[in-house]
C-alpha cells in the first residue's frame, strides 16, 4: 500500500511545483480526496470505462499546467477488468486491487480522488497541501 500512497506523493509534489508558480496552498495539509463525483465510463461497478494503460501528462491547478516530463514524473497506471491494477512511478512499481465506483478511484481502499473520463483522457481530481488539481492522463 505505501506503493500507492506515493503516487498520491507525486500529485502533492506536482500540485506544490504548481504553487510556488503562485497558486497558493498551505504547506501541512494531509491528503483528501475532493467532494463531488465524475464519471465512471460505465461497467459492472463501474470499472469498465477506466481498463486500459493510462499516462500522466500534465498537472494543472489554479489555471496553471505543467507537463509530467517538466515535473520530472513518469506515471503510468494499468486497470484491469479484473479490479486488480498496476502502477509504476519513475520506474518504481507495484500492484494490487482497485474500484473505480461513482466517480471516486481507489487503490488498494486508499481514496485517490475523484475522476472524470473523456474518450482517452482520465482526469484524476486530487486534494493536497491545502491544494486542488487535476492529474491528467491519457491511454
Amino acid at each position: 500500500m505505501k506503493k500507492y500512497m506515493s503516487a498520491v506523493a507525486v500529485a502533492v509534489v506536482g500540485l506544490a511545483m504548481i504553487g510556488a508558480w503562485g497558486c497558493g496552498g498551505g504547506d501541512d495539509d494531509p491528503v483528501t480526496p475532493p467532494t463531488g463525483g465524475g464519471t465512471s465510463g460505465g461497467g459492472t461497478g463501474g470499472n469498465s470505462g477506466i481498463v486500459g494503460t493510462w499516462t500522466l501528462q500534465s498537472l494543472s491547478s489554479g489555471g496553471q499546467t505543467i507537463s509530467a516530463a517538466d515535473a520530472g514524473v513518469s506515471w503510468t497506471m494499468t486497470f484491469t477488468a479484473n479490479g486488480t491494477c498496476t502502477v509504476t512511478i519513475n520506474g518504481d512499481s507495484a500492484s494490487g486491487t482497485y474500484s473505480a465506483n461513482g466517480g471516486t478511484l481507489s487503490v488498494e481502499g486508499q481514496v485517490l480522488g475523484t475522476y472524470t473520463l473523456s474518450g482517452n483522457t482520465l482526469h484524476l481530481n486530487v486534494t493536497a497541501q491545502g491544494q486542488s488539481g487535476t492529474l491528467n492522463f491519457t491511454r
